[in-house]
């Protein structure tokens, strides 16, 4: 696969030097090479900004897989794109296959994360809470049965269920609400684990109150972290990490990178990755992140 992207790569940047019209790929820094595609094992992303580029960079990625005895399948392959730039466009066919064209309304599934171009942060937030639910209904004898004492279930669900629902979390950017939100499954998940059930006769604002501080209570003898906290400690040490790099890796350029063609549309600002770190640690928190210990 590297071999292939390797002479892909040679081909497209030849072809941007030779262009007056937008690039193929999105360039992410003044002076950098634009970023052409996201590929692990042999599931790739292709990027373009047209569908005519689109097109071409598929067709030239089936013909040249094709030399090293590779083949791309046509039900798994997808164009993802807004609803306004696909004009009502369903399918293209490309080297005799026809290849599905979806709705920004409809997430397609990569590394195990939902992408979709309308809402995606909170379409991915629901996907996530959605496998922590089945996880735990498949070991829900395990999590919530008398004969495990707690801190065994404890750690089943730590390592279950946690691990689920904050999969790839130091790429989120949560709103206030989708905080509350997996705090509240969280809470919910662990009454059933405590058996913590309610009373006869007591009310459910009353129950939910003794319930929060009997979690509360097993978090700290237990040494626990709600799920806001473990995501915000995860993305600042992956935002961390990002800083320190010195080698213009990828996910490093998208960090600071702002569209230069982009109009935002009018109402309020759609939340971004960096939002909460800026209000924590200011405009200047990739300098700060130099400092590991800062």
């Amino acid at each position: 696969m590297e071999h292939i992207f390797t002479r892909l790569k040679a081909t497209w940047r030849k072809s941007n030097r030779r262009r007056t019209r937008s690039e193929i790929g999105i360039r992410l820094s003044a002076d950098g090479e634009t970023l052409t595609n996201l590929r692990f094992a042999d599931d790739c992303v292709l990027i373009a900004q047209s569908k005519a580029d689109a097109m071409k960079m598929l067709q030239l990625f089936i013909a040249t897989s094709a030399e090293y005895g590779l083949s791309v399948h046509p039900g798994k392959t997808k164009f993802l794109t807004w609803d306004s730039a696909s004009g009502g466009c369903t399918s293209v066919v490309i080297s005799g296959q026809r290849f599905e064209v979806v709705s920004e309304h409809t997430p397609e599934k990569y590394l195990g994360r939902k992408l979709q171009f309308f809402n995606c942060h909170q379409t991915e937030f629901k996907h996530r809470v959605a496998a922590g639910w089945a996880r735990f209904r498949t070991s829900k004898q395990e999590l919530t049965g008398k004969d495990y004492n707690i801190g065994c279930r404890l750690r089943l669900f730590q390592a279950a269920i946690t691990t689920t629902v904050l999969y790839g979390a130091c790429t989120w950017a949560l709103t206030k609400k989708m905080s509350d939100e997996l705090d509240i499954t969280r809470r919910k998940m662990l009454r059933y684990v405590l058996r913590i059930f309610r009373k006869k006769d007591e009310s459910w604002v009353d129950y939910l109150h003794r319930a929060a501080r009997g979690i509360e209570r097993c978090d700290k003898a237990h040494g626990l972290q709600s799920w806001t906290d473990t995501y915000r400690l995860r993305k600042w040490r992956f935002a961390g990490q990002l800083a320190r790099h010195h080698d213009s890796r990828w996910s490093s350029l998208m960090c600071i990178w702002a569209p230069s063609t982009y109009r935002r549309h009018v109402g309020r600002p759609t939340t971004r990755w960096e939002d909460d770190i800026v209000r924590y640690a200011g405009g200047g928190w990739a300098s700060l992140a130099h400092d590991e210990d800062a």
